[in-house]
């Protein structure tokens, strides 16, 4: 719509407009596919079966008592 405002006001030209259209469409066209190709890449580049590793030692936690972690200080975070 707003490309074809900026042809009838003669701010753009037809051939780059008609162009800029084909963009557009191959790219809606497209995301669908890269997304799907992205979600397989991240999950053949991440491990999702060694979690023990990402727990923390028993001794560098034996200190914490009665703690809360707040994650992130968004919206939801703020209100807490």
């Amino acid at each position: 719509v707003a490309l074809g405002v900026a042809v009838s006001h003669g701010v753009l030209p037809v051939p780059l407009t008609n162009l800029l259209y084909l963009v557009v469409a191959l790219s809606m066209a497209s995301t669908p596919y890269l997304a799907a190709m992205g979600e397989m890449w991240a999950s053949s580049v991440t491990s999702t079966g060694d979690t023990k590793g990402m727990q923390p030692k028993e001794e560098e936690t034996k200190e914490l008592k009665d703690h809360v972690i707040i994650m992130g200080y968004g919206r939801s975070g703020q209100l807490v």
